[in-house]
């Protein structure tokens, strides 16, 4: 991804101050319209502009969250295989990095064969959050996986991480698709 990789405990040098994992290329501007989480007010899309924006926020969120050791380099590899989710520009920008910023934690994954099994555990509470129109929706979710063995068992590794997906999508013709996205890590 063209954002540095930032562990999963640090903050990113574009968005203060959502600490981040590799971001795909989130502007300041677009951090501030995603709102930040916290517990004021649910901004609950239950009657949604468009069904369809929902599915395709929540499929992406999955995806970015769908990771298999035996095959990704690094956690981005996930958002190069939701290419088709995103939007021309945010496809182009998506890139996988050289250097894994989960590489101790890949390192006891790989030799298992494992692979994440992600779950939605929901919307995210946003304090101001934006307002849905007819050709751009704001989603937030908050992820977590388990790592299950090639042989399906639960790998035996320490992963105690939840990560929060904001996401703006936008209609392109008839169909959504993700504009952008920002992840950020928390202890689950």
């Amino acid at each position: 991804m063209p954002s540095a990789t930032v562990p999963a405990t640090g903050t990113s040098t574009d968005i203060e101050p959502r600490p981040t994992v590799p971001v795909a290329g989130t502007s300041t501007a677009t951090a501030e319209a995603l709102g930040s989480t916290g517990n004021d007010h649910d901004h609950d899309h239950a009657e949604s502009i468009d069904p369809a924006a929902d599915a395709v926020a929540e499929e992406a969120a999955l995806a970015l969250v769908t990771w298999d050791t035996a095959r990704d380099k690094t956690e981005t590899a996930a958002a190069v295989r939701a290419k088709p989710l995103m939007t021309e520009e945010l496809a182009a920008r998506t890139v996988e990095p050289e250097r894994n910023s989960s590489q101790a934690l890949w390192n006891q994954l790989q030799p298992l064969g494992a692979r994440s099994e992600p779950k939605n555990n929901g919307n995210v509470a946003s304090e101001h959050p934006p307002e849905d129109t007819p050709t751009t929706v704001y989603r937030n979710y908050r992820m977590t996986w388990s790592w299950v063995t090639a042989d399906g068992k639960t790998a035996p590794v320490q992963d105690n991480r939840a990560r929060n997906v904001y996401l703006s999508l936008v209609k392109v013709g008839d169909a959504w698709k993700v504009a952008d996205y920002l992840t950020s890590d928390m202890p689950n």
